[in-house]
């Protein structure tokens, strides 16, 4: 059995606050101490990669990946990144973590490309 292999969430805003919707799929654990199928790696410990989607300022869609998450995201909206420097300011619109570095730049990929990218228009914009 695999280990830990998605995390997903999707953001909402409203009124009343921030809500989260997060679901985690998990394959392996029956027992703390018995780590062999997640890589001899507590998953809590383990880590990830992050496929995330923003908003820019001017409505367009961005989609990246990192290590790092949060850093990534300040580095957005202090204007670090070329891609979104001219488009600021950036919402965090949804995030997927990957315990796999290339399973996720494969779907960050995928969501830059057609079927992807009008995935991402349809269902979060």
């Amino acid at each position: 059995p695999a280990g830990p292999t998605l995390i997903f969430a999707r953001h909402s805003f409203s009124d009343d606050g921030l809500f989260i919707c997060i679901f985690v799929l998990y394959r392996c654990i029956t027992k703390f101490h018995d780590m062999a199928g997640c890589g001899g790696q507590c998953p809590l410990t383990q880590q990830f990669w992050y496929v995330y989607i923003l908003k820019c300022s001017k409505g367009e869609l961005y989609t990246g990946c990192t290590n790092n998450l949060e850093d990534r995201i300040n580095r957005h909206n202090m204007g670090q990144v070329i891609a979104t420097k001219n488009n600021l300011p950036v919402e965090l619109l949804t995030y997927i973590a990957f315990t796999d570095k290339y399973k996720a730049y494969d779907f960050e990929k995928y969501l830059k490309q057609g079927s992807g990218r009008a995935f991402s228009k349809r269902h979060l914009q």
